[in-house]
């Protein structure tokens, strides 16, 4: 389906429709080398394959039927494929165009300078033969149109509906849960100690479900570790190489975690996270004195029981370069922790 959206010199449009085959089987091995983000996905797939039923040739033409070389028109193209075999299933075909207008199988397939919208996809099991439709808005040239798509299934938006760690007498227990994994290879259970450089330490196999999955990894040992702070994150690699980091989480390694407090980086320059845990929901106050001891900054924030991440980034922002200490008080006056922070240039 042509639709014109304007049209100066464009009297007639020939469309032919043609089988992979012959002298244009070079059409369907010339993969496109483009990237498409398909309807519904969180993942930019590449164009592998060319559904397997056949391309469509369009030409511009006069009104004695001659070639126009150089149509000036804007158009929306739409087409609809039955029958091919070769789709994958739950994919967004991708409707595509080999522009300009030539038999040179050189070129590589593109959007044609039009916008891509996303196709309606194949949800027959087995036989692939469900009909599908792509799209694409606003062109300005002919060519040949052909319907790609990827050969695997494209990445379902996953959710990570939850991520916790807890310690667990010496070990760190990490728990999460996922909706929708398809196109997911696995988990990789990642930790540091300074924010900076992170290793691997464990692997998890998805249950390839739509279904609520939950999943566990105990940590062992952790306490060996020799740092009050551990963080940890979960790296969730696709099937077509891509990744996705979950937010870090952490664990303070002492029985006295009340009494902690944790600042980074330090030294500061113009971001600063205060990291602490509470035995339970009350208000705190940071201050932050300077070398003399005096009070030069505070903020107070409502802490949850538990671990607590803080942006403090206001405290120290236009302190200028020097050395200051900075104190956790709960809500009752107690000094929690006093730690020595350097801000730096």
């Amino acid at each position: 389906r042509i639709r014109i959206n304007s049209n100066s010199n464009v009297d007639n449009i020939l469309v032919s429709f043609n089988s992979w085959g012959g002298s244009n089987l070079s059409y369907a091995s010339n993969i496109p080398n483009i990237g498409v983000l398909p309807a519904g996905a969180s993942q930019i797939t590449a164009v592998k394959g060319m559904l397997d039923y056949g391309y469509y040739e369009v030409t511009p033409a006069n009104a004695a039927l001659a070639l126009i070389t150089s149509p000036t028109i804007n158009y929306d193209a739409t087409m609809t494929f039955n029958g091919h075999s070769n789709g994958a299933l739950g994919v967004s075909p991708y409707c595509l165009i080999k522009a300009p207008h030539t038999n040179n199988t050189t070129l590589t397939w593109g959007i044609g300078g039009g916008s891509f919208i996303n196709g309606t996809q194949q949800f027959t099991p087995g036989s692939f033969t469900s009909t599908v439709t792509g799209k694409l808005s606003g062109l300005t040239s002919f060519s040949v149109f052909a319907m790609g798509h990827n050969t695997s299934a494209f990445v379902l938006p996953l959710q990570l509906t939850g991520f916790e760690v807890a310690q667990k007498d010496n070990n760190a227990q990490l728990t999460w849960s996922v909706l929708e994994e398809n196109g997911l290879k696995n988990y990789t259970i990642e930790r540091t100690t300074d924010l900076v450089v992170y290793a691997s330490i464990g692997e998890e196999i998805p249950a390839y479900s739509n279904d609520l999955n939950n999943y566990s990894f105990t940590d062992l040992n952790v306490t060996a570790i020799n740092s009050e702070v551990v963080y940890y994150r979960i790296k969730m690699n696709f099937q077509d190489g891509s990744f996705a980091y979950s937010s870090v989480r952490t664990i303070v390694l002492n029985k006295s975690a009340a009494m902690q407090l944790s600042i980074y980086p330090n030294p500061v320059m113009d971001n600063m996270t205060a990291n602490f845990s509470s035995t339970q929901t009350e208000k705190y106050t940071i201050l932050i004195n300077d070398e003399s001891g005096k009070l030069v900054n505070h903020m107070t924030i409502d802490a949850i029981q538990g671990q607590n991440t803080i942006d403090a980034s206001e405290l120290t922002k236009e302190l200028p370069v020097g050395v200051y200490f900075i104190t956790l008080e709960n809500q009752s006056g107690i000094q929690q922790k006093r730690v020595k922070i350097v801000k730096a240039q």
